[in-house]
């Protein structure tokens, strides 16, 4: 992992420093960690509604 630092050219980039990261993994995610995520619709174990503005439909 390596810092870039850019020539000041303007007043915000004299302190900007670019992280650059080549060596992390750029595939996609191992499949067999990956499973879908059941959309609970603010509704929390006991089924009971928690979360103000979500659920509902049509």
């Amino acid at each position: 992992m390596a810092l870039v630092k850019s020539k000041p050219t303007s007043a915000g980039r004299r302190f900007a420093v670019q992280v650059k990261t080549p060596d992390l993994h750029k595939g996609g995610p191992y499949e067999p960690l990956v499973e879908r995520q059941s959309t609970r619709g603010g509704r929390n174990n006991v089924g009971r509604v928690t979360v103000r503005h979500q659920g509902g439909g049509h």
